[in-house]
């Protein structure tokens, strides 16, 4: 409890976190404050133009900042929580900092299947950014070591993984903007999970 009292503190008071999550490491923060999200493009060297997705705790919150049709929330319905982002039209009038999606009209978000994650983002009721933590066109890092390495004291806080999760693989990613979707990057749930779904 005091871990997640000191990781929501971390959260309200702008800062940016190593979290861990079902798939890779992320560097995350409040996805509603302009300043922690500014300081997580400029700690990765991100191009601002690069929206950056985020993580919410369930479905109904998930609809708060997209518009799901039919085949989206189908996939979201089978695959969350889990390994899947999906890239959906955006709400306009949501609280997301603008930083978040740029000049985008779509956002790329997803329900993690981890533990400590999901009890931070239903504590905390808001969105939190979910890229994975490393230096923007770098391979990704596996360990809490690695990260470290790499950003230092950039990241406010680190947060190492105890709960049995094999972190090796991205999450897939499906652009689910128009009715034809659209696999953008294949990760943990694999286009043959995606096709049975839909009898493809």
């Amino acid at each position: 409890m005091t871990q997640l009292i000191q990781i929501i503190s971390a959260i309200k008071n702008g800062n940016i976190l190593c979290l861990p999550t079902d798939t890779l490491y992320s560097l995350s923060c409040d996805a509603t404050n302009n300043n922690a999200v500014k300081k997580i493009f400029q700690a990765k060297g991100r191009d601002f133009n690069k929206p950056l997705p985020i993580f919410v705790h369930n479905l109904k919150q998930a609809k708060q900042y997209a518009f799901f049709n039919d085949k989206a929330l189908l996939l979201a319905e089978k695959f969350w929580p889990g390994a899947l982002t999906l890239i959906l039209p955006l709400k306009i009038n949501s609280n997301l900092s603008k930083y978040v999606y740029g000049s985008n009209k779509n956002i790329a978000i997803r329900i993690p299947k981890h533990q400590l994650l999901l009890q931070i983002l239903r504590e905390i009721q808001l969105p939190l950014v979910a890229t994975s933590a490393n230096r923007s066109a770098t391979p990704n890092k596996f360990t809490l070591e690695e990260v470290k390495t790499d950003f230092k004291e950039q990241i406010n806080l680190y947060v190492e993984n105890n709960e049995p999760v094999q972190i090796n693989e991205p999450s897939t990613i499906i652009d689910c903007c128009t009715e034809k979707i659209i696999i953008t990057r294949q990760g943990k749930v694999t286009i043959k999970d995606i096709t049975r779904l839909f009898d493809l």
